[in-house]
């Protein structure tokens, strides 16, 4: 019997070290891009990708991100809506950027889905126009 207890124990412990946390099996991606199987709101997307938090006042993410566009005009940090019929966008809007500051009407820049990170509470993307990797993250 001892040793059956003392086998169970040894594997529950060798086995219990390789479990991830489920925060880690979440694709913030997911609800970007059109869907196959449309819903009540049709299949347009409009999740966004950006850094929140649960029931967190502050959301920071691309504003009218759909994952087939690659170019972000600007982010969003409050008042964020999610999906349709609006897609993703929000109040208090910035941009990071280099250069004159008379160029404000054209601000924006492409960036490549190879260099943008998307985890929980963590979203960002080299912004190639202005050669910037743009970090947003958020905590409690």
């Amino acid at each position: 019997m001892r040793i059956l207890f003392s086998l169970l124990f040894v594997c529950f412990f060798k086995f219990s070290g390789t479990a991830k946390d489920p925060v880690n099996y979440v694709n913030p991606f997911i609800g970007t891009s059109n869907s196959l199987r449309p819903s009540i709101w049709e299949a347009n997307g409009g999740a966004y990708p950006g850094a929140a938090l649960p029931f967190g006042m502050v959301q920071v993410t691309p504003d009218d991100y759909h994952y087939d566009q690659k170019y972000i005009k600007l982010f969003s940090v409050l008042n964020h809506t999610h999906g349709y019929p609006k897609g993703s966008s929000g109040g208090f809007h910035i941009m990071p950027f280099t250069g004159n500051n008379a160029e404000f009407n054209r601000i924006g820049s492409t960036f490549n889905h190879e260099k943008e990170t998307a985890i929980p509470g963590y979203y960002s993307a080299f912004l190639e126009h202005y050669r910037i990797n743009a970090e947003m993250t958020l905590t409690e």
